[in-house]
Protein backbone atom coordinates (compact mmCIF):
# COMPACT_ATOMS: atom_id res chain seq x y z
CA UNK A 1 0.00 0.00 0.00
CA UNK A 2 1.07 3.48 -0.63
CA UNK A 3 1.32 6.27 1.90
CA UNK A 4 -1.77 7.95 0.44
CA UNK A 5 -3.99 5.08 1.58
CA UNK A 6 -2.65 5.31 5.14
CA UNK A 7 -3.17 9.06 5.15
CA UNK A 8 -6.74 8.65 3.87
CA UNK A 9 -7.55 6.04 6.52
CA UNK A 10 -6.03 8.22 9.24
CA UNK A 11 -8.04 11.25 8.07
CA UNK A 12 -11.25 9.20 7.93
CA UNK A 13 -10.69 7.89 11.45
CA UNK A 14 -9.97 11.42 12.74
CA UNK A 15 -13.08 12.78 11.04
CA UNK A 16 -15.22 9.98 12.47
CA UNK A 17 -13.93 10.69 15.96
CA UNK A 18 -14.63 14.39 15.53
CA UNK A 19 -18.14 13.69 14.20
CA UNK A 20 -18.89 11.45 17.20
CA UNK A 21 -17.57 14.12 19.57
CA UNK A 22 -19.72 16.78 17.91
CA UNK A 23 -22.78 14.52 18.02
CA UNK A 24 -22.25 14.02 21.74
CA UNK A 25 -21.91 17.77 22.26
CA UNK A 26 -25.06 18.37 20.21
CA UNK A 27 -27.05 15.86 22.29
CA UNK A 28 -25.82 17.53 25.49
CA UNK A 29 -26.85 20.95 24.18
CA UNK A 30 -30.27 19.59 23.21
CA UNK A 31 -30.73 18.24 26.76
CA UNK A 32 -29.71 21.62 28.19
CA UNK A 33 -32.15 23.39 25.87
CA UNK A 34 -34.99 21.06 26.87
CA UNK A 35 -34.26 21.70 30.56
CA UNK A 36 -34.21 25.46 29.98
CA UNK A 37 -37.54 25.25 28.15
CA UNK A 38 -39.04 23.30 31.08
CA UNK A 39 -37.67 25.82 33.57
CA UNK A 40 -39.09 28.68 31.50
CA UNK A 41 -42.52 27.03 31.37
CA UNK A 42 -42.55 26.53 35.14
CA UNK A 43 -41.42 30.10 35.76
CA UNK A 44 -44.09 31.42 33.42
CA UNK A 45 -46.81 29.41 35.18
CA UNK A 46 -45.60 30.64 38.55
CA UNK A 47 -45.58 34.25 37.34
CA UNK A 48 -49.11 33.90 35.95
CA UNK A 49 -50.34 32.48 39.28
CA UNK A 50 -48.68 35.31 41.19
CA UNK A 51 -50.19 37.86 38.83
CA UNK A 52 -53.67 36.40 39.41
CA UNK A 53 -53.14 36.55 43.18
CA UNK A 54 -52.09 40.20 43.00
CA UNK A 55 -55.11 41.11 40.88
CA UNK A 56 -57.39 39.18 43.22
CA UNK A 57 -55.92 40.92 46.27
CA UNK A 58 -56.29 44.29 44.57
CA UNK A 59 -59.95 43.62 43.76
CA UNK A 60 -60.62 42.50 47.34
CA UNK A 61 -59.00 45.65 48.72
CA UNK A 62 -61.04 47.88 46.40
CA UNK A 63 -64.20 45.98 47.35
CA UNK A 64 -63.46 46.53 51.04
CA UNK A 65 -62.84 50.22 50.43
CA UNK A 66 -66.12 50.59 48.56
CA UNK A 67 -68.03 48.73 51.28
CA UNK A 68 -66.39 50.85 53.96
CA UNK A 69 -67.23 54.09 52.16
CA UNK A 70 -70.76 53.05 51.20
CA UNK A 71 -71.66 51.69 54.64
CA UNK A 72 -70.01 54.53 56.52
CA UNK A 73 -67.84 52.22 58.58
CA UNK A 74 -64.61 53.54 59.97
CA UNK A 75 -62.11 50.76 59.26
CA UNK A 76 -58.82 52.23 60.52
CA UNK A 77 -56.72 49.34 59.22
CA UNK A 78 -58.20 49.62 55.74
CA UNK A 79 -57.87 53.39 55.61
CA UNK A 80 -54.28 53.16 56.83
CA UNK A 81 -53.51 50.63 54.10
CA UNK A 82 -55.12 52.85 51.49
CA UNK A 83 -53.08 55.87 52.59
CA UNK A 84 -49.91 53.76 52.54
CA UNK A 85 -50.63 52.53 49.01
CA UNK A 86 -51.49 56.00 47.75
CA UNK A 87 -48.24 57.36 49.17
CA UNK A 88 -46.29 54.59 47.45
CA UNK A 89 -47.98 55.29 44.11
CA UNK A 90 -47.24 59.02 44.21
Amino acid sequence: MCVCVYVCVYVCVCVCVQVQTLRGQLKEREKQLEQLEKDYSLAKLSWEREEKLVVSAWHEMVRRIVVTICCGHDDEELLSLLVHLLLKLS
